[in-house]
């Protein structure tokens, strides 16, 4: 048997590579949750990501980690990564149930080119 997964696997950033955040959510899909601590309108707040999916055309795209690149109702929010992009699905607001990324997005009022700053 593997060893358990150590919660601090869980806490997601941006600025890693695409590939590797993908993989992590499906890795942890059983726990512990993996999550990404945002702060948004100036409050922290704790994000858990629960289906994400690989973007092939921007496997050499450049740009600021966290930044949205494109929000999409049905493929759900592009986010640029350090290296790559990564499609977030489906996430989990702290305390709510879970939503689609592209409603979470519209609700927390954030546009195209706005960035998703993770916290400590």
């Amino acid at each position: 048997l593997s060893p358990k997964p150590s919660p601090s696997l869980a806490a997601l950033d941006f600025t890693l590579p695409a590939g590797e955040l993908h993989n992590r959510v499906r890795a942890l899909a059983s726990g512990p949750r993996p999550h990404l601590r945002l702060s948004l309108r100036g409050k922290p707040s704790r994000v858990i990501l629960l289906k994400t999916g690989g973007d092939p055309e921007g496997a050499a795209a450049s740009g600021v980690p966290g930044s949205i690149v494109r929000v999409d109702a049905v493929r759900g929010v592009l986010v640029q990564c350090a290296s790559g992009r990564l499609w977030v699905r489906e996430v989990q607001p702290e305390g709510k149930k879970p939503i689609p990324a592209a409603d979470f997005i519209n609700g927390a009022r954030l546009r195209t080119g706005d960035r998703l700053e993770t916290v400590t």
